[in-house]
């Protein structure tokens, strides 16, 4: 008792945090490196979770001692069957085959959904049942608190996501973490099982009434609170982070950071530790007006200083809800059934931001709108700390004024930027918006934008609108190496494949009959409003052809059908928040895009970004694949509506790069 449950507790944790940024990590490619892939899988997990805990409280209220012990044991071996079913690719288990790649046609949510669900949803699902069910069974044999052991749960929840990015990532393939993960969930259910036996065989010293087990406390407000507080902190969790990666780049720290300060929110309040009482709301209504305004952009914060600002929101947000739910916790006796309650509100809250706010919402509006409903329950919790801290005149003055000042604050920044947002389209891939602004007398600037990030424009004067702009302008990297490249200067026709198609600006480079340009483009809205608001495409006399879906799948798929080798530049131009997917710059990804260069072709690097140094990642493939590359840099004249760019250009010969300095 002293040391196999909380150990069975801790491996089970453990093991449940860190399959999920394994998995997601390795579904992530096939979705173009979008950080939805992770908060998808969040949602999945949470979802699973609540269905562990249910079977927990059905378990635990309707099933004597003694057989639940049987049943779970049966319910251990049913999920080894089915792992060793699902997994098509023994001895590297838990990662799907690539049979499973999605296609064009295919929701992306409901194909990870799918992909989660064959692959870990058995194994996950009896590991989220490892916690509650032995805090159940400690409690029915010892008369201690099992809440310690909740918190110990988090604590191995909270390791798992900070050991990944740090140990597991860094040091171990993606198969070999498989491997690694299915070997340690065979030790963790031996000591289930072992917990299993010892309970069994105890478990007719212990006399209970099933029934009344079975019978909840009824108050409706209790309920509320059980159901709705886990609501609002999985929901700000899941829109915290997105709100981070959004902006910055869909990497696993990154996705791992929020949910790691969601968890030690879980563990200061369930652990018992003292401290100041309603110290979380307080700080947490101080923290919420610069949060919203780092959300308006109102205030000039760096990339650090916005992580900071967001996570600290995330975390006393969180901590704030969870400090009023512990306060309603029940006793021993209905621990599963708060357990389940807590879990379906969880679940709830996942399912409406992920499945749901998509569609009722043009753009990330969630976060901000749980940010001022965190701020309603704070101002609850803490009522008389902020009464003795304030006095009753100006604690009621107060508690009015800061939601309403953080609504209007709202409202206005959102009506000061549709102002200028001639549309926008919301789907799995984040939110594309085109907007306008005079630049001139009858002359505007129209941009497409995905999140704050800028992925094209065009001037709409007749005279400026076949000029290519922001990164493209004539002094960028890529139009220097297009005018320089040989078949240009003869007047020969390109073949020119471009991975992202933003507004469509490469295509401003096409003006050979003959030209052939070729884009790959996962989000169908950008081809959408590309064709619709952006005329480029238009403007080609080539030939012009684009590829919905992950440009990398697309390229492995044309390369096995034996259309390798055809292009004179391969433009890595797809950006997924303010970089490019990772994927798209891997080693392999790099000895695709030379697969499909014809003799003499080019790869260029749009990796003009805000945050990431991607110089060195491109530096050391070139080394590895013996290339030649070149870096430039381009400050771009405001008045050729250019924006500062940095490009790598790598090629098989030198003489390739010698020709674009003679240019």
């Amino acid at each position: 008792m002293k040391w196999l449950y909380p150990l069975t507790v801790f491996a089970s944790a453990f093991l449940l945090f860190l399959i999920q940024p394994l998995v997601a990590k390795y579904l992530t490619p096939w979705f173009g490196g979008s950080a939805a892939v992770w908060t998808t899988s969040m949602m999945f997990f949470i979802v699973v979770l609540l269905l562990g805990y249910a079977y927990v409280h059905f378990l635990t209220a309707y099933v004597p001692p003694r057989q639940q012990a049987a049943i779970h044991l049966g319910l251990i071996g049913v999920s080894w069957l089915v792992l060793f079913i699902t997994t098509q690719d023994w001895p590297v288990p838990l990662l799907p085959s690539i049979d499973w790649q999605p296609t064009q046609d295919e929701s992306p949510a409901w194909h990870i959904l799918l992909l989660l669900t064959v692959a870990v949803g058995l194994p996950y699902g009896v590991l989220s049942t490892t916690s509650p069910l032995l805090q159940r069974w400690w409690g029915a044999l010892k008369p201690t608190s099992p809440y310690k052991l909740y918190a110990l749960s988090n604590a191995a929840s909270l390791i798992a996501l900070l050991s990944y990015p740090f140990v597991f990532e860094p040091l171990f393939s993606l198969p070999t973490q498989a491997v690694v993960w299915t070997a340690s969930f065979f030790v963790t259910t031996i000591l289930t099982a072992g917990v299993a036996m010892f309970y069994y065989q105890k478990s007719k010293d212990i006399a209970r009434d099933i029934e009344e087990e079975a019978l909840p406390p009824g108050r409706l407000r209790l309920y509320t609170a059980w159901l709705g507080l886990p609501a609002l902190t999985s929901a700000l969790l899941i829109a915290g982070t997105t709100q981070i990666t959004q902006e910055i780049a869909a990497a696993p720290f990154l996705w791992l950071l929020p949910l790691a300060l969601y968890l030690l929110s879980f563990i200061f309040v369930f652990s018992g530790l003292r401290y100041y009482p309603n110290a979380f709301g307080v700080l947490f209504l101080t923290a919420a007006p610069f949060a919203m305004g780092a959300y308006l952009r109102g205030l000039p914060l760096d990339i650090i200083s916005q992580v900071v600002l967001f996570g600290l929101a995330i975390f006393l947000g969180c901590a704030v809800c969870h400090e009023y739910l512990y306060r309603q916790r029940p006793s021993v006796r209905h621990l599963p059934w708060f357990y389940l309650v807590v879990a379906a509100g969880s679940a709830v809250g996942a399912i409406l931001v992920s499945l749901v706010v998509p569609f009722l919402f043009p753009d990330h509006w969630e976060f901000p709108l749980l940010i001022i409903a965190a701020v309603a329950v704070a101002l609850v919790t803490v009522n008389p700390t902020l009464a003795r801290l304030l006095g009753p005149k100006q604690h009621r003055i107060f508690s009015t004024v800061l939601p309403v000042v953080l609504i209007i604050t709202f409202a206005l920044g959102t009506w000061l930027e549709a102002r200028s947002t001639l549309t926008r389209s919301r789907n799995f891939y984040g939110v594309v918006k085109v907007q306008e602004q005079s630049i001139a007398d009858g002359v505007n600037e129209r941009y497409m934008v995905n999140g704050h990030i800028l992925h094209g424009s065009q001037v709409t004067s007749s005279e400026a609108e076949f000029l290519p702009t922001t990164y493209y302008t004539e002094s960028s990297g890529i139009a220097r190496a297009i005018a320089s490249h040989p078949r240009r200067r003869s007047r020969e026709p390109l073949n020119v494949a471009t991975l992202g198609l933003g507004a469509g600006t490469m295509a401003a480079f096409c003006t050979h009959p003959e030209d052939e340009f070729r884009f790959y483009e996962i989000n169908p809205a950008v081809l959408d409003l590309a064709s619709q608001y952006f005329t480029y495409l238009q403007h080609c006399p080539g030939k012009v052809e684009t590829a919905v879906g992950d440009a990398r799948l697309s390229l492995e798929r044309e390369r096995r059908a034996g259309q390798a080798g055809q292009f004179d530049f391969i433009v890595v131009d797809a950006f997924t928040d303010d970089a490019i997917p990772i994927h798209l710059l891997t080693r392999e990804a790099v000895a695709l895009y030379l697969d499909h260069l014809a003799p003499g072709g080019m790869l260029a690097f749009n990796i003009s970004n805000r945050h990431v140094n991607l110089h060195p990642v491109l530096a050391g493939h070139a080394e590895a694949k013996n290339l030649v590359g070149v870096v430039v840099s381009d400050e771009a004249s405001e008045s050729h509506h250019g924006t500062p760019s940095v490009w790598v250009l790598l090629a098989r010969e030198p003489s390739t790069l010698t020709d674009l300095f003679q240019a």
